[in-house]
């Protein structure tokens, strides 16, 4: 079962997920060869790889692998970690690990949208370890994650800026009763308001010439 395809930034690469049941592997694809290259298999679950800006790099999260015959009351944990692989010399790192807890769980509603190789060497993942779906950055050398969207409130939809260094996002940051569009550096700082009003917006992205589009919709009017 083949899933997540992501193309390399020059087009001539595929990175996808190959699920085998019990545990899945990231392997890249390169057209005019005929081989696969598996990256750091192991028996554990491998998915959401993502390019670097320059394509020599990839990103990926790993879960441990299924468990089998396990009740599904009470909830269990779901430990993960994420690891950058350089291509060109077939090894990886270890850059981040979640807690142990359940609230450090794999957010599996937002973990794909949310996994961005982003500029400055960072990597940009969603985490709800304080209870809510926020979003973190941690470079690609490892270190200590910063929170780049603290609050009461929840991110759902995200996006890289044109230049891959800030992160565009939805949320009912300031307003519980609508979705707007947000944007933060992704090395921390601020966020700032890129949308208000009655309308929900979601869906964001940047051009290359600057503007953000986005969907958005109403009590009254569709998307």
């Amino acid at each position: 079962n083949i899933s997540q395809p992501k193309w390399s930034p020059d087009g001539k690469k595929i990175a996808f997920v190959s699920n085998r049941g019990d545990h899945s592997f990231v392997a890249i694809y390169q057209f005019g060869r005929e081989t696969l290259q598996y990256v750091l298999p192991t028996p554990d679950r491998d998915i959401h790889p993502c390019w670097s800006p320059d394509g020599n790099q990839l990103a990926f999260v790993r879960v441990a692998g299924k468990l089998q015959k396990q009740p599904i009351l009470p909830q269990t944990p779901e430990p993960w970690t994420i690891w950058v692989y350089d291509v060109a010399s077939d090894k990886g790192t270890e850059v981040w690990h979640s807690g142990n807890a359940l609230d450090d769980s794999l957010p599996r509603l937002t973990a794909d949208v949310s996994f961005q190789f982003t500029g400055k060497n960072r990597l940009v993942f969603a985490s709800e370890k304080d209870g809510w779906n926020h979003l973190y950055s941690v470079s690609t050398a490892g270190g200590d994650a910063v929170l780049l969207t603290p609050g009461n409130f929840e991110t759902e939809d995200v996006a890289l800026s044109a230049d891959k260094n800030a992160v565009i996002y939805s949320s009912n940051q300031d307003d519980i009763d609508h979705r707007h569009l947000w944007r933060v550096n992704v090395e921390g700082g601020k966020p700032e308001a890129l949308t208000r009003g009655e309308t929900n917006d979601w869906a964001p992205l940047q051009t290359k010439s600057g503007e953000v589009v986005c969907l958005g919709s109403t009590a009254i009017s569709p998307a």
